[in-house]
């Protein structure tokens, strides 16, 4: 969820598809966690034919996020409020809204 397309810009047409865009979500959901980190590996051109003790041990590492966030409840008219200002840019850039609720992460 956000506006990063519009940033991102710039910098696809200055490196074309030399950029490769990674969502944080990608990277710490479990489930696709290993999908993403191979087209991270394709993309640079490594080798994605690891046994399966490599992968254990590349997955075992983890993901952090530093941003310092805490999550806090959010009421279902400011959920619906920020779905439907995300709804435009996310038809435009091919997100679907992440927004979910009652809990969200923020800036602390």
């Amino acid at each position: 969820l956000g506006l990063y397309e519009p940033l991102l810009e710039p910098w696809r047409k200055l490196f074309g598809d030399q950029l490769l865009v990674v969502k944080m979500e990608d990277l710490v959901e479990d489930h696709s966690r290993k999908a993403t980190l191979t087209q991270v590996f394709q993309f640079l051109g490594l080798d994605t034919e690891l046994s399966e003790d490599a992968w254990e041990n590349i997955l075992d590492l983890g993901v952090a996020n530093h941003n310092n966030k805490s999550s806090f409840e959010i009421d279902d008219s400011t959920l619906k409020a920020l779905k439907q200002f995300y709804a435009p840019y996310d038809k435009i850039y091919g997100y679907g809204t992440e927004v979910s609720g009652p809990q969200v992460l923020v800036d602390a």
